[in-house]
């Protein structure tokens, strides 16, 4: 798997846009925090739900499986949660 991080600093309402390729398959994703929290959107997918924690894989899996299927669920998913350390 691989990602392009775009601005990994989050600040209040800023949108970070990351691309997340997984078997020839790639998801243009964006991600933002609020003062109501974090939440993700697949545009190109409809997708988009508040995040309650990016190591949540269970849950973010869940979400995606309804429009992704399962195998780019996890891949979204576990990309995601990479995402969170690297911002540490």
């Amino acid at each position: 798997m691989f990602t392009d991080y775009y601005g990994l600093a989050f600040n209040p309402f800023e949108l970070v846009t990351v691309r997340v390729t997984g078997r020839g398959r790639s998801f243009d994703t964006v991600v933002a925090q609020s003062e109501w929290g974090d939440f993700i959107c697949i545009p190109s997918h409809d997708i988009g739900f508040s995040i309650g924690s990016f190591s949540d894989t269970a849950r973010l899996e869940e979400h995606f499986r309804k429009n992704l299927g399962q195998e780019d669920a996890i891949t979204v998913a576990a990309a995601l949660k990479s995402m969170e350390r690297e911002s540490e």
